[in-house]
């Protein structure tokens, strides 16, 4: 929470609150599916996934349905990018936690929004600011301390 509250800190400029707000709530939204995973552990990943992405698509159609103007190409393209961005990457998200424990997969997930800037950085060239240098630091810090030799693990195992 501290390399998060460090990155958000730095952003409090008007053009990039809205950004950050949503970057936000995506990760409450997160935490909230990370979280009712649990209770659902009996229910096979795919079909799980499968039907929280349907469900997303579902809700959030009335708000983009009258601008909806794809063809039959780009709704192939852009159904290949849900099943590629979104499907697998949480199909397997899902799948990893019937071997580690959930509050594991949260910290191991934090890698994510780290490399952002740095793909970034190394495609576009646009470089991150140094609280988000500093914040990702901290994140990965914490999370390297979680990983060191020696130090016990989720369910008593060392590693």
């Amino acid at each position: 929470m501290a390399g998060i509250s460090i990155i958000f800190a730095s952003s409090r400029a008007p053009a990039d609150l809205h950004g950050v707000m949503v970057a936000v709530l995506s990760g409450v939204l997160f935490a909230v599916y990370m979280t009712n995973l649990r209770f659902v552990r009996e229910i096979a990943p795919a079909y799980l996934t499968f039907v929280n992405n349907a469900a997303c698509s579902l809700a959030l159609l009335p708000f983009v349905a009258g601008d909806l103007a794809l063809n039959w190409e780009e709704a192939l393209k852009l159904a290949a990018m849900g099943i590629v961005q979104l499907g697998i990457p949480y199909f397997l998200f899902s799948k990893g936690l019937e071997k580690i424990s959930l509050q594991e997969a949260s910290l191991i997930v934090l890698i994510e929004p780290v490399l952002n800037p740095i793909w970034v950085a190394l495609v576009v060239g646009e470089l991150p600011s140094g609280a988000t240098v500093v914040g990702g630091a901290v994140i990965l810090l914490g999370l390297a301390s979680q990983y060191l030799p020696g130090k016990a693990r989720a369910g008593g195992q060392s590693g």
